[in-house]
């Protein structure tokens, strides 16, 4: 790893951690859609039950089950707060910052920095990284698409010309599971 690179991937974390993180839990769960969402998470861990989403105890079939999952996780690790509900969409958002780093990294090395940044300092990211819900996971399936980007080559799988990648199947059915 270059001096470039180590002083790149801490300048994104840094501004990621600031714009994302810092501070997430300083206020709780704001209007109707963030409590539900938590909560809804917080009944799929509880029940152990993370095929069917439910609130109240009925299903709740509205949105994907992505952010439930990733929010169930998160409980289980650092036990239900504000904080654990937005931590989800907070790493998502990283993550895209991340992806649009390593591709344009790929393919405009010059502008790797200065593209992820612009990403992260979006105002609809930062939103959506700190907010307890589902809408911030189009920042996830974006960035699942530039992984999938980054690894295919012109030719595909070992130069052999099929224009497949070795991440196809996966990649696919995570965005269908986060677009359900």
């Amino acid at each position: 790893m270059t001096a470039r690179t180590r002083t790149d991937i801490l300048l994104l974390a840094g501004f990621c951690a600031f714009l994302y993180f810092y501070g997430l839990g300083q206020f709780g769960l704001i209007g109707a859609d963030e409590p539900r969402y938590a909560q809804v998470a917080r009944e799929m861990m509880e029940r152990g039950d993370w095929v069917t989403p439910t609130l109240g105890g009925h299903p709740w079939l509205e949105k994907p089950p992505l952010y439930y999952w990733e929010a169930g996780l998160v409980y289980r690790a650092m036990g239900v707060s504000d904080v654990a509900a937005r931590l989800p969409s907070a790493l998502d958002a990283s993550l895209l910052v991340v992806a649009v780093y390593l591709f344009f990294r790929k393919f405009r090395r010059v502008m790797a920095v200065d593209t992820a940044l612009i990403t992260a300092s979006c105002a609809a990211m930062i939103g959506y990284a700190r907010d307890a819900g589902v809408v911030g996971l189009a920042g996830e399936r974006q960035a699942k698409v530039l992984v999938r980007l980054l690894r295919t080559d012109g030719a595909g799988d070992a130069g052999k010309g099929t224009g497949r990648t070795s991440l196809g199947g996966p990649c696919s059915g995570a965005v269908f599971v986060s677009d359900w």
